[in-house]
């Protein structure tokens, strides 16, 4: 595809930055931007979903620039605005388009304004960033990096979904006398998995877990795990049930 495109559309190969640079230079025909749209978009596409991605930073940003040179042309071809202002509409079609994919409506203004080196857009710029996070999140789209994350956390086979998707809250144990947990090193227990143990109060004492660290009687432990295993490590810390006797004849 590299090769195809490095003869018949060469523009949109590489970072993409000479490419700005020529759009914010002049005014181009709707009909070539759309084409340098589509030609970036799948070229992306392609490059990141091989395996072996270059990044895709600059490349998100030249697709917002290729969105706002499109807008800013045929505002021109329809007399809305004149030529003069191309420019501006293609840099705030940047910041948008970057604060709604990363979910960073700062950063997104910030970065613009770095790469133009002038402070006369901040205004129109965090405004169109706002505006544009908002409007994603009202669609429902998901930030581009958190969906790249949760990809690969997939991906490994030691990470299953559901591990993935399940939600983890703070569990606090409390070590009652005759306990399974009572006088036994952390590493002796059988723990759910998918937990850890974050914390042991004794007393006013707060202890660091470690390997050898033992648990003692009114001991608090607080265990980071599911809500699903909330039942079972509370039972680590009860009391075990008195031995059951059997009365055979007259004894």
């Amino acid at each position: 595809c590299a090769g195809v495109l490095g003869q018949l559309l060469p523009q949109v190969l590489g970072g993409g930055a000479g490419l700005v640079n020529e759009l914010a230079q002049r005014t181009q025909p709707l009909d070539w931007l759309l084409v340098l749209l589509v030609g970036k978009f799948v070229f992306t596409l392609l490059s990141y979903g091989c395996g072996v991605p270059g990044g895709f930073f600059l490349p998100m940003l030249v697709l917002g620039a290729l969105l706002g040179a499109s807008c800013a042309s045929a505002m021109v071809t329809w007399q809305l605005i004149a030529p003069a202002f191309a420019p501006n509409v293609l840099i705030i079609a940047m910041a948008a388009f970057f604060a709604s994919s990363v979910r960073a409506p700062i950063t997104g203004t910030v970065l613009i304004l770095e790469m133009t080196g002038s402070f006369i857009h901040l205004m129109v710029l965090a405004l169109a960033s706002a505006v544009a996070y908002m409007v994603a999140e009202l669609l429902g789209g998901e930030p581009i990096y958190e969906a790249l994350l949760a990809r690969q956390m997939r991906a490994k086979k030691d990470a299953p979904d559901a591990a993935l998707q399940q939600q983890r809250n703070m569990i606090e144990i409390t070590v009652a006398s005759g306990s399974p947990l009572e006088r036994r090193r952390v590493r002796d227990i059988h723990w759910p998995q998918h937990c850890m143990v974050v914390d042991i109060r004794r007393g006013e004492q707060s202890i660091y877990p470690e390997a050898d660290t033992r648990f003692a009687a009114g001991d608090f432990v607080y265990v980071l795990g599911a809500n699903e295993q909330t039942q079972a490590l509370q039972k680590l810390g009860e009391e075990a049930p008195p031995p059951q006797y059997h009365v055979y004849g007259d004894f």
